[in-house]
């Protein structure tokens, strides 16, 4: 519990520091035409303090004494006449002069009230030196009974039973709060149901239980700090010597409290718009998001759209979402006519075009290729004279890893410019695809002696499907030699570099055994059916 709420209280703290910041200086722009008006409407008065507290203000000075020198002057003889209890506080002397009037206790001066001071309160100076006796005596004597040791036990007792008090209702509510979370828990899937569109799930039980705890945890430490607030200015003021300490930290809080309210009523219909669109964006992503992963797993089948879409069809979406919710909460911070913003778009806009050519016809050439659905990831493929299986692919790049296991990455836009082959596709529609080679025979080689050898090679050779069954076919009838095409069927196109070296094995074995010359070929391609 101790480290929760430390946590949590460094962290109010700092929030608190960064906030201070931005309110003095908002208060100071805020204000500074009234704090202007009202210095030239008042004269300043500087305070006289007895333990924190201000009796009143005296405003003239006196002699070479100015008067900020004479509150301090004052303040200090109030202070050694609290400390004093031999002085009879009740023997308090108003004596009218000439030109100022004396205040005095048990024959110590502790001030003079001058006209000047009486002027700036528009008072008789008689009148202000009598208001200023009765203020000091009915301090002082305040001031002498509560710390007396009987009023000064009584306050300790307070204070250590109202802080005993507030310690076991802390306990009581975090216990409560811990309780109540169990509950929750206990009501995931019973009281608290999933939310639900037909067998669309949008929100979790468990999601719902989540948010339910966090929103009691948030005002569990709201209530917490609520209570201290009202707990620590409370028992500084039980004490004579730290009251003025409570009422400067209670005007400090409403100070801040009021600058507070003054930024959140001068930003709140900036902040309300800005959050309404965070929110509409945040929840109409999370939607689309679960909407396209249903059509990822099959769950949802729209007519015409693939599967494979499905995830490059939500990043674009994504992406203009989340542009279009910028625009809008620049437009509404800065306003639509700034000048600011319609250069930083111009700014952005031309860096994006002059520093990115490459990158943009990558982006586009890779949203082609998505919809042309021509290759999917695990797919085996030949691009150009690169073959291999696909293990990557995004809007940028494309990446294939070959037979001898060497990763190629290809620009998508060099991909949309080379022809495709794709041999995985033939085994999904096909179930299996042809293979073939050419060997040259000579004349002299009866062709159904050729034809036979050729497809028991095919035979013999693994992974080679036995139906459909293999056949040849005679390309050309050259000067010296004719050209036999062997074709065979495979449905593993992974394999198809030791598909072709074992079949080339066993014609070579075939041949030998059977004392028939293989001539030169004359080339070895692919024919995909």
């Amino acid at each position: 519990m101790y480290n929760k709420h430390k946590k949590f209280l460094i962290f109010f703290l700092f929030f608190i520091l960064i906030i201070n910041t931005v309110l003095y200086a908002q208060s100071n722009h805020i204000g500074i035409e009234n704090g202007k008006n009202e210095e030239n409407k008042t004269i300043k008065g500087e305070p006289i303090t007895l333990m924190g507290e201000t009796l009143f203000f005296v405003y003239d000075k006196v002699g070479s004494f100015s008067s900020k020198d004479r509150a301090k002057a004052i303040s200090d003889r109030l202070s050694q006449i609290r400390k004093d209890r031999s002085v009879d506080l009740n023997d308090i002397v108003i004596s009218d002069k000439l030109n100022y009037t004396e205040i005095s206790i048990d024959d110590v001066i502790i001030m003079t009230v001058t006209n000047g001071d009486a002027q700036a309160v528009n008072m008789s100076r008689q009148a202000l030196a009598k208001d200023y006796a009765q203020n000091i005596q009915n301090e002082l004597i305040s001031i002498r009974e509560q710390t007396k040791i009987k009023n000064i036990l009584v306050a300790i007792v307070l204070s250590l039973a109202i802080t005993g008090i507030l310690i076991i209702a802390i306990g009581l509510l975090y216990k409560l709060i811990g309780f109540f979370s169990s509950r929750v828990d206990w009501w995931r899937g019973t009281k608290i149901q999933s939310l639900k569109i037909q067998e669309f799930e949008i929100i979790s039980a468990n999601r719902i239980a989540i948010i339910i705890k966090s929103i009691a945890r948030i005002l569990y430490f709201v209530v917490l700090i609520i209570t201290i607030y009202f707990y620590v200015p409370f028992i500084l003021s039980l004490f004579p010597l730290t009251r003025g300490f409570a009422e400067k930290l209670v005007g400090y809080i409403l100070s801040w409290l009021n600058s507070l309210w003054k930024v959140v009523v001068f930003y709140v219909p900036y902040i309300f718009i800005t959050i309404i669109v965070i929110l509409i964006a945040y929840y109409v992503l999370k939607l689309i998001r679960l909407l396209f992963r249903e059509i990822e797993k099959g769950t949802i089948k729209p007519s015409g759209f693939n599967s494979d879409w499905a995830q490059p069809t939500y990043k674009l979406i994504r992406l203009s979402i989340i542009i279009i919710a910028i625009i809008i909460v620049l437009l509404n911070v800065f306003g639509i006519d700034s000048k600011m913003l319609k250069w930083g778009f111009i700014f952005l806009g031309c860096l994006i075009v002059l520093s990115s050519i490459s990158s943009m016809s990558n982006f586009i050439a890779g949203i082609v290729i998505i919809y042309m659905n021509s290759f999917s990831i695990g797919d085996y493929i030949k691009v150009d004279d690169i073959m291999g299986k696909v293990i990557f692919r995004s809007l940028l790049v494309t990446r294939i890893r070959t037979d001898k296991n060497i990763e190629v990455t290809i620009p998508n836009s060099v991909m949309l410019k080379s022809h495709i082959f794709n041999f995985s596709c033939a085994i999904v529609h096909e179930k299996s695809f042809i293979l073939n080679t050419t060997i040259s025979i000579g004349y002299k080689v009866s062709w159904r002696k050729v034809h036979e050898i050729l497809i028991e090679s095919a035979l013999l050779t693994r992974n080679i499907l036995k139906e459909p069954s293999p056949f040849v076919l005679q390309k050309s009838l050259d000067k010296f030699h004719v050209n036999y095409e062997l074709n065979a069927y495979t449905d593993k196109p992974d394999m198809m570099a030791s598909i072709y070296s074992e079949l080339h094995q066993n014609i070579q074995d075939k041949f030998n055994e059977a004392q028939i010359e293989i001539m030169t070929p004359n080339y070895t391609v692919f024919h995909q059916q």
